[in-house]
């Protein structure tokens, strides 16, 4: 399981930094609007190595519980990227990739063994 905060203000003074060559570091909070900014918990619940997960999103000033159809584009955006954080995730630690991953490894040593079989070896003394 793992619990997220998002809180929106914070999402967009980090997202304006980053994009921004005109703006002063300084003066980001001024340049947003006043607002009601979401605050959010996000709760994933999801097995490392598994397929899929359920997802528990409460508002933090509401104490209500909201969907996913509900999130603005800030929130929906921080939830897509977590997701796919949480896929590739399953993907790396599944048994097909570890497999893959081993016979890749295998396959390695073998072609390593091969080349130094090839190779003409000189004795030095």
């Amino acid at each position: 399981m793992k619990r997220m905060r998002f809180i929106e203000k914070d999402w967009w003074i980090n997202h304006i930094k980053k994009n921004s060559d005109y703006i002063e570091i300084n003066n980001v909070e001024n340049v947003l609007p006043e607002m009601d900014y979401a605050d959010l918990t996000f709760i994933f619940d999801y097995k490392v190595t598994g397929n899929g997960f359920t997802v528990k999103i409460i508002d933090n000033t509401t104490e209500q519980e909201v969907s996913v159809d509900e999130l603005n584009n800030a929130a929906y955006e921080f939830f897509v990227n977590e997701v796919k954080m949480i896929s590739i995730l399953q993907q790396l630690n599944s048994k097909e990739h570890k497999r893959d991953r081993v016979n890749n490894s295998i396959s390695q040593i073998k072609s390593m063994i091969n080349s130094w079989k090839n190779e003409k070896v000189v004795a030095q003394w």
